[in-house]
Parts: structure tokens; C-alpha cells; sequence
């Protein structure tokens, strides 16, 4: 009996999504952990002032982690904890909210039986991704999250 390995590629963050809407009763897993506290919130700000704008630091990177909660601290605060340069940078690095995934079905022998095109989720938002019929296999589903963990790294439960 042939083994079926299941390889998925997340290729960029992007910018429109076209995944199916989550189904009632979904399982799948949420964001990790809890929203920051307030304070806590207010001193990742702060070492991420203190450090280059551009470089991936922790600070940027656990902001970023908690994305959707720090773009409405920004949008209602205007933060004043930020200077220019790390506002800017920190609201360009926020506004990336879209990931390209694409799956291939891959055999034992290395062949590629079933093939999802690329295709655009929301980052932080359960998707279900529906692969079509293709050479003779019955058509499926992926389910899963993708989150933006730092910088460049995004993290996938599919």
C-alpha cells in the first residue's frame, strides 16, 4: 500500500484571499497565547523604541506575534511610545496580513498526485482550502491556521 506525505508551502505574505470560510463547529487551533496585558504591551513598545527600527529584534517580533491586538492599541493610542521611523516601520510590518499557501499530495515515489494552487488566507484566521479532483483522486480538504510569528516566519497548523 502506497504512503501519501502531504507537503505544504507557505510562499509570501501577500495581499487578497481567496480561501472558503470556516465551517460551524471548527476545531482548529487559535493563537497560542493570551493578548498582552496593557503594561506589557507598553514595554514591548518601549524596547522596541529602544532598538534599530529595522532590525528583527524580540520586541518587533512579539509585536508582531500579537498582531491584531497591536494594530488596535495603534489605531486608538497613535502611540506615542514611537518615534517616526519605529511607527512607520512597526505599521508597514502590520499591514502584512495575507499568506500564499500552496499544498502538493506527494507519492512514494516522489510524484505529485494532487496539487493546490497557490492560494491567499488571512494570517491569524482558521481557513478551509478544498483541492479539486486530479489524476483519478477524490477531491479533499486542508484546514488550518497560518500566524505570523516574527519577521519573516510564519507558523502553519494544517
Amino acid at each position: 500500500m502506497k504512503r501519501f506525505i502531504l507537503a505544504a508551502a507557505l510562499l509570501s505574505i501577500a495581499s487578497v484571499a481567496t480561501a472558503a470560510p470556516c465551517k460551524t463547529g471548527c476545531a482548529i487551533a487559535k493563537h497560542g497565547d493570551g493578548p498582552l496585558e496593557s503594561e506589557e504591551l507598553q514595554e514591548w513598545l518601549q524596547a522596541y523604541q529602544e532598538s534599530d527600527a529595522l532590525a528583527p529584534t524580540v520586541a518587533l517580533e512579539t509585536l508582531l506575534y500579537h498582531g491584531e491586538q497591536v494594530r488596535r492599541f495603534m489605531a486608538s493610542n497613535n502611540s506615542k511610545a514611537l518615534d517616526a521611523a519605529h511607527r512607520s516601520k512597526l505599521n508597514e510590518e502590520l499591514s502584512k496580513v495575507y499568506a500564499v499557501v500552496e499544498a502538493r499530495l506527494v507519492n512514494d515515489e516522489g510524484e505529485v498526485v494532487s496539487h493546490l494552487q497557490p492560494t491567499e488566507v488571512r494570517l491569524g484566521e482558521k481557513a478551509h482550502l478544498y483541492i479539486p479532483s486530479q489524476n483519478g483522486r477524490p477531491p479533499f480538504e486542508i484546514s488550518g491556521t497560518v500566524m505570523r510569528v516574527g519577521v519573516a516566519h510564519l507558523w502553519a497548523r494544517l
